[in-house]
């Protein structure tokens, strides 16, 4: 089947790399405070804290993780993500589009090249670059994402696929270029209006 360019826009953590229990196992061990969320609606690493993080230091510590542990991050709904992933790459280029730093390029080539059986890709790091010029630059159609602040803003223009998590369910947003789910292949399958079979 011959591809027809780029239709989605895939970010990592949260959508197809379960970061978020590692991140905040290494942030507690360096500072010695448990993490204990305000809500179970938001997901903010600063008011899940009592302790105070100089300027920069929080996305250090970030960083440093990724550096340190991001190679043993497991993959989300590993046959489900996995499932829809395969789906994709068959008809279209398969893009993600992540705000980690430039620096962690290298590792995060390696976890994909680790998980991802072969499959051919593009990455794009927009650490200060807004997600939607990459994708009005590429002329992808759809964002897949799970950081709601993100996804209101590309649905301005684009639609796009929320992965529902615990930091950003239960908001008040009505938006027709909004599909939810909870996790890359239910989103996925919503979009496509198909179902995809599993392969293993």
């Amino acid at each position: 089947m011959k591809k027809r360019g780029y239709k989605y826009g895939i970010d990592l953590d949260g959508v197809i790399i379960n970061s978020e229990p590692m991140l905040v196992a290494y942030i507690e061990n360096h500072i010695g405070e448990k993490f204990n969320p305000p809500s179970p609606r938001v997901f903010d690493f600063q008011c899940g804290f009592n302790y105070k993080f100089r300027p920069g230091e929080l996305g250090g510590l970030v960083k440093d993780a990724i550096f340190d542990e991001g190679l043993h991050y497991p993959m989300c709904e590993y046959q489900r993500t996995m499932a829809a992933l395969y789906s994709i790459e068959a008809r279209y280029d398969l893009c993600f589009i992540t705000a980690r730093p430039k620096e962690l390029a290298d590792v995060t080539n390696k976890w994909l090249r680790d998980h991802l059986d072969g499959m051919d890709y593009e990455l794009h790091l927009v650490e200060n670059t807004p997600k939607i010029d990459v994708m009005k630059s590429l002329g992808i159609e759809v964002l897949i994402d799970d950081r709601l602040k993100t996804v209101l803003e590309v649905s301005q223009t684009h639609q796009v696929g929320l992965i529902c998590r615990p930091w950003n369910s239960g908001r008040p947003y009505f938006n027709f270029r909004i599909i939810r789910g909870r996790d890359l292949y239910s989103v996925y399958m919503n979009i496509e209006n198909t179902e995809v079979e599993y392969i293993f």
